[in-house]
């Protein structure tokens, strides 16, 4: 059989994150952290597979989470500043 039924599971969930969303992170002394987003009606929770053995692809995914989250973050304040400076030479063009 070829087709849809060999390919692996897809799944996409997109998330426009607004005002009323918060992020958590739960630490414990021997599992792994879990990492939570909420907002409105939908939570999603990031951990590993086996929360009390946290391998070294488990600290290279957390390590690749938090990169690319730091970019997010950086894009993001870059962005608000250059709105921020372009609002201040421009008032009345918002």
């Amino acid at each position: 059989m070829t087709g849809a039924a060999e390919r692996e599971s897809y799944s996409s969930t997109g998330l426009h994150a607004g005002g009323g969303t918060a992020v958590s992170c739960y630490s414990y002394p021997d599992e792994a952290p879990i990492l939570s987003l909420v907002t409105g009606q939908m939570s999603l929770d990031i951990t590993l597979p086996d929360r009390r053995t946290v391998t070294r692809a488990g600290a290279r995914f957390a390590r690749d989470l938090a990169d690319c989250a730091a970019r997010f973050a950086a894009d993001c304040e870059r962005l608000a500043a250059q709105h921020d400076h372009d609002t201040a030479a421009h008032p009345g063009a918002a």
